[in-house]
C-alpha cells in the first residue's frame, strides 16, 4: 500500500505531450525540424540535435509557466 510521502510524490509529476515534425535524409538522418504543440501550432524550430535538445527543454520550460 503507498505510503503518503509516495503519493505526495505521485503528486508532483505530470505528463506532458510533446510532438516533433521531423526533416530527415534518405539515411534517416536529422536534418531540421520544429516542436508543435497539441494544438498543431509550431512552438519552435531546430536544426539539428543540439538544437533540438535546446528547443525541447525551452518548450517543456514554458509549460511550467
Amino acid at each position: 500500500m503507498p505510503t503518503t510521502s509516495d503519493v505526495d510524490k505521485l503528486a508532483e509529476r505530470r505528463y506532458v505531450t510533446v510532438i516533433l515534425r521531423l526533416l530527415i535524409d534518405q539515411q534517416q538522418r536529422l536534418i531540421c525540424g520544429e516542436v508543435v504543440d497539441t494544438e498543431g501550432q509550431a512552438q519552435g524550430q531546430f536544426i539539428g540535435w543540439r538544437e533540438l535538445i535546446r528547443m525541447v527543454r525551452e518548450y517543456l520550460a514554458n509549460q511550467q509557466r
